[in-house]
Formats: structure tokens, C-alpha cells, sequence
């Protein structure tokens, strides 16, 4: 804007050429009283000069700038604002409203400073300006203020993202989730823009990790909490060990145990002690991950969930992380793989519940796009699912003159039973012609169907789909998400015979050189084999560890990265994400696991 005042004194000096000698001297003297910070004596002299025909607008607009110089920002409003009364033609009011919402602004006014931006926008269009000036004077504004001021202007970007940084923040921001998405979509803000400020790399020697789970430590002495607890208590011990791992190589990870109790105001009471932590794992609950979350974005501080598949956990909140690839993930990378792979391409889709139909859609309209036929997308629980089991091989007889029968018993594959009984003859009723055979044919016609995703983790479900396609001899493709081959329910022949492949977030191929030596290592420190949960504390805390001492504290910075091999599982890879890319498919093959992406 000190470009478009110079221009201003130009002009003047232009207009003074063509005007008596007097006015201009006069005027040229006022300039350099007020270019020489003698602001009383300007005053004066452009007060004498506001009658003037051809200087009377520049003589107001320089006396408030005089005033704006002195911080007297009433007064020079007083005079800005009588020149769009007095001389509204005069070309320079862009200028005239640039500095009218400057002054407005110092004097917290901010509905006439926000309507003068308007206008200034309206001849300049000078989002720049607009950004910084908001960002100057509205930042601290209160929650209820910005919302008031952003409904009456709506269409400034930086005004809606500090409303959006603010409402994020609130501990029961959750009324607020409909204007922070609405804002999101309408400026198409990402989680990174949310965050105050840039973050910068922070290294340390060691790094305080709170671990926010739910322990349940008070509860322990009642069997059934231990039983109910051994995930989480397996998981942690996992945890420790691969610490100890970090700690020989030299990278210092100290743990700090908070119990959240599967309760939000128990977590709320460990707010207090964990705005120091450098990382917090979990939490693992609804309520008390609306606690953490509101920590997490006030002190920026990033959380990860190790268990998790559900993107709520990271949804609106850019220092949140899932350590497993999340259900639209898994789902799109699953997808892929089959669009790569597999030339089947009727393909019917089974979910269970509503979180399984939205991964189930992201499935189909992926397979869509490629060319797929989707004839079917369909909700089972575990009775509809028996109920289309006798629907599939529930069969039906049908009838065939002689010289029918003949002729499809010689193609192969058919097989056509003749009646040996006069009572089993029957009559055409249509031709008078004698029936003396019959074959017998599925309700649903055999392999109209080529391919079926069952987007379930029932195995009542799984059992039923896998028998009914085992008892009509299918030729079918099945794909599913989760490691059935593990599950003790499932029937593990069928998984075999049908050929499933299985999106797996955690697959570990247990034939490896690597697990082998863990598992020996695991056996001699703590007496026993290591178990699922066992191996995902490690493995977690392994990849966390590594993460830190190579990015730091922020490691985000450093998520547009290649694929990092794990120790254990596959690998993990967040390409800008923050949940985990990386989804193994696995089938057995010959008594064995394989991976085949």
C-alpha cells in the first residue's frame, strides 16, 4: 500500500502543476512536515487546504493519515470518511477504504472494519492484504464473535480457518462438527491447515511416550477383567520388550502408563500430566479419545492407535495417526489387487453392518470403474446368511423327453437321471409327450456368480457363504478382510478348498529366519511363546522408535516417504497419509501362508 500512496503523491504533484503556485507549495510543504513526522504543523497546513476545489480530497485523506500516524484513529476516520460523503467520484477510494479498515480494526470495531475490507475488495480484490490483516486482528477473537463475524462474511478464507482452528480445539467441539466440515468443504481445507502454526523438527535424546490404555488396573483381581484385559496387557508387555531393543541401539524411549479406565472424566483428570509427552499411544475408547484429542490439538501433540481400523480416530485432527491402514484402505487396496489379478467379473458384495458397507462401497466403486458387473450388494447377519446357504443349494427337478435327455447326457458335465418307475412318468401337458427324465438343477443357476467379497468379521457368517459355495462345487473367487486363518471358528478346510484371499493389516509370515529368532528371544525373557498382541506391541513401538530418533518429534514432516520395512510385518508407508498404505493379501498355498501383493 506504500506503492499505491506513492503513486497518490504523484498524482498530486501532477494536479499541482496545472493549479496556481500557492496551493501547490502549500501543499508540498504539508507532505514534508508529514514526511518529516512534524504531524501538528501538517494538520494544520492541510487543514487550509481542504476547501480548496482540487486539493480539499487529498487534503482530508492526508490529514487522517496524520491522525492514523498518531494513533488517533477516530479522528482520522472522521476525516476518510468525509470524503466518500463529499467526494464520491474521487478515483482513489480504494484507497480511502484500505486504510478506514486498518483503522477500524485498531479501534476492535471489527464489524465496520470487516464491511470497509468489503470495500476495498470490491476495487482491489487483494486477497493477500485480506488474509494478513484477519490474521492480525482476528485471531484472538472469541469462538462466539467469529462465528457472528464469519456468518456475516463468509467468503474469507483466512477468517474461516482461524473460526475452524479455534472450534477444533474445544472440548465439546463435537456440536461443532457441521460448520468445520462445511468450512472444510467449502475452502477445501485439509487437516494440515488446521494445525496453528508451522511445525519444526524437534529432536531430543530421549522421548517421553504416554501411554494412554485402558489398564484397568483397579480391576485386576477379578478374573474375568484379567481375561477381558489380556489384549492390552500382552500388548504392553510387547511394548517393553522392544523398548529395551531401542534402548541397545541406542534410542531412548521412556514410557509413561496412564489408565484411562474406558472412561472419558478418569481421562479427563490425566489431562494435567500428559501436555509434556513428545508422543501419546491410544487412546482406545470413544470417550476418552474426545479427551486426548482436545490435548493433542492445543499442545500439538501427535497420538497414534495402534489398533484401530476406524478413521474417526484421525479424522479432523492433523496430529492424529493409526498405526494400521483404516477400512477405506483396506478395502481400496484390496480392490486393486483384484482388478489386477482376476478376470471373474460378476461380482456379488456381503456385509454385515453399516461400517462394512461403506467399505464394501469403496470395493465396488473401484471395481466399477474398472469394468466389473456388481449384481448384487447385499446385508447378511447370521440368519439371513443360513437362509441364502438352503437358498443356494436347495435344487429343483426338471423334466425331459426322451430324446432331450439323450441329447444333454452326452454333453459333459450334465448328468441326467431316467425314471425306472411307470409312476414316475409324467405327461407334458403342453405336447401329450411322455417325461422320462429328469436332472437336478440349483435354484440359483451355478457359477452365475464369479466373484464374492464377504466385507465380515462374523465367522457364523463366513461359515455359512463358505459352505453353501463348498456344497454347490462353485468355481468362485473369495475375497475377505482379516486373517481367517487364524480365527478358531472359522473352518480352516474351507478357507483351503475355496482358495480365500485375505486383505491382512497385520500378516507376519511366521517361516521366517527373523520371527524365529524373535520368538526364541521372546520364549527366553518371559517364559512363554509370543502372541498376537505380544508381536504388535513390538512391532509398534519398534517402527515409533525408529520414527522419532530419524524425524523427530514431528515425524509428519517426513510421511511423504518410501516404503519402510518392518521387523516382523510387512512394512509401513504413509505417503502423506496418516493411516498405514501398506495391506498384505495372503492365500495358503500348499500348507502355507503366502503374501501375493
Amino acid at each position: 500500500m506504500l506503492k499505491g500512496i506513492a503513486i497518490l503523491f504523484l498524482l498530486l504533484n501532477t494536479l499541482m502543476g496545472l493549479g496556481q503556485s500557492n496551493p501547490r507549495d502549500e501543499f508540498n510543504e504539508a507532505k514534508r512536515l508529514m514526511s518529516n513526522q512534524q504531524l501538528r504543523s501538517a494538520l494544520s497546513a492541510f487543514e487550509l487546504l481542504k476547501t480548496d476545489p482540487q486539493l480539499g480530497a487529498h487534503a482530508y485523506f492526508f490529514k487522517g493519515l496524520c491522525y492514523s500516524k498518531n494513533s488517533d484513529y477516530k479522528k482520522a476516520i472522521d476525516n476518510w470518511e468525509v470524503i466518500e460523503e463529499k467526494f464520491p467520484n474521487w478515483p482513489e477510494q480504494d484507497e480511502v477504504f484500505y486504510w478506514l479498515t486498518l483503522a477500524y480494526f485498531e479501534l476492535k470495531k471489527y464489524d465496520a472494519a470487516l464491511n470497509f475490507l468489503d470495500r476495498y475488495n470490491a476495487y482491489a480484490r487483494d486477497t493477500d492484504f485480506s488474509s494478513r490483516v484477519i490474521n492480525k486482528y482476528c485471531t484472538d477473537l472469541s469462538i462466539a464473535d467469529l462465528l457472528e463475524h464469519n456468518r456475516a462474511h463468509p467468503n474469507y478464507r483466512q477468517l474461516s480457518l482461524i473460526l475452524a482452528r479455534k472450534l477444533i480445539i474445544e472440548k465439546d467441539w463435537s456440536d461443532y462438527v457441521p460448520v468445520v466440515n462445511q468450512l472444510k468443504s467449502k475452502f477445501n481445507f485439509t487437516n494440515e491447515n488446521l494445525i496453528n502454526g508451522e511445525l519444526k523438527d524437534e529432536f531430543a535424546s530421549s522421548y517421553a511416550v504416554a501411554v494412554t490404555l485402558p489398564f484397568m488396573f483397579d480391576s485386576l483381581g477379578n478374573p474375568n477383567t484379567v481375561i477381558r484385559n489380556k489384549v492390552i496387557i500382552e500388548f504392553y508387555q510387547g511394548m517393553l520388550y522392544g523398548q529395551s531393543e531401542l534402548k541397545s541401539k541406542g534410542i531412548q524411549l521412556n514410557f509413561y502408563d496412564f489408565d484411562t479406565q474406558k472412561s472419558q472424566s478418569t481421562t479427563d483428570t490425566l489431562l494435567p500430566y500428559l501436555n509434556q509427552a513428545d508422543l501419546i499411544v491410544g487412546p482406545l475408547y470413544a470417550g476418552p479419545i474426545s479427551s486426548v484429542k482436545s490435548l493433542s490439538l492445543k499442545d500439538s501433540i501427535n497420538i497414534i492407535n495402534p489398533f484401530t481400523n476406524n478413521e474417526e480416530f484421525i479424522e479432523d485432527n492433523p496430529f492424529a495417526f493409526m498405526f494400521k491402514p483404516k477400512s477405506k484402505t483396506i478395502a481400496l487396496k484390496l480392490a486393486e489387487f483384484v482388478a489386477e489379478s482376476d478376470t471373474n467379473k460378476n461380482v456379488v458384495v456381503f456385509y454385515q453392518n453399516e461400517r462394512d458397507s461403506i467399505s464394501g462401497q469403496v470395493y465396488r466403486n473401484y471395481l466399477e470403474e474398472k469394468g466389473f458387473n456388481i449384481l448384487g450388494f447385499k446385508r447378511l447377519d447370521e440368519n439371513s446368511s443360513k437362509l441364502l446357504l438352503d437358498d443356494w443349494i436347495e435344487t429343483k427337478k426338471v423334466y425331459f423327453t426322451k430324446y432331450e435327455a439323450d441329447s444333454i447326457s452326452e454333453i459333459v458335465g450334465r448328468k441326467i437321471i431316467y425314471t425306472d418307475e411307470v409312476s414316475d412318468y409324467l405327461i407334458d401337458q403342453e405336447t401329450g409327450k411322455w417325461l422320462v427324465a429328469y436332472e437336478d438343477k440349483f435354484i440359483f443357476p451355478k457359477d452365475s456368480i464369479n466373484h464374492i467379497l464377504m466385507a465380515t468379521e462374523s465367522s457364523t457368517v463366513i461359515n455359512n457363504l463358505l459352505g453353501a459355495l463348498v456344497n454347490r462345487d462353485e468355481k468362485v473367487s473369495v475375497y475377505g478382510y482379516g486373517n481367517w486363518f487364524f480365527e478358531r471358528t472359522v473352518n480352516y478346510e474351507l478357507l483351503q478348498k475355496l482358495n480365500v484371499k485375505l486383505a491382512v493389516d497385520d500378516f507376519i509370515d511366521k517361516e521366517t529366519l527373523i520371527y524365529e529368532q524373535f520368538r526364541d528371544d521372546f520364549i527366553s525373557e518371559f517364559h512363554q511363546s509370543p502372541s498376537a498382541y505380544h508381536q504388535l506391541g513390538y512391532e509398534f513401538i519398534i517402527f515409533m522408535g525408529d520414527m522419532l530418533n530419524e524425524h523427530g518429534k514431528y515425524f509428519q514432516n517426513s510421511l511423504n516417504m518410501d516404503l519402510m520395512e518392518g521387523y516382523l510385518m510387512e512394512g509401513n508407508w504413509y505417503p502423506g497419509t496418516r493411516d498405514n498404505q501398506v495391506v498384505p493379501i495372503i492365500e495358503m498355498q500348499n500348507f502355507r501362508l503366502k503374501r501375493l501383493n
